[in-house]
């Protein structure tokens, strides 16, 4: 049986934990009104 290097467990779960912890942050984030998301979205916008 291999054993996993700590880097491989923090960066098998991480991303999902990070979201899970940041979840209300995001949800209350308004993309509308987000100054940099639009003008990214003049520059590149989406299909």
């Amino acid at each position: 049986m291999k054993t996993k290097k700590q880097k491989d467990i923090f960066l098998d779960t991480e991303g999902d934990n990070w979201f899970l912890r940041n979840r209300q942050a995001l949800e209350a984030n308004d993309a509308k009104t987000d100054p940099l998301l639009n003008e990214i979205l003049k520059i590149s916008p989406p299909p």
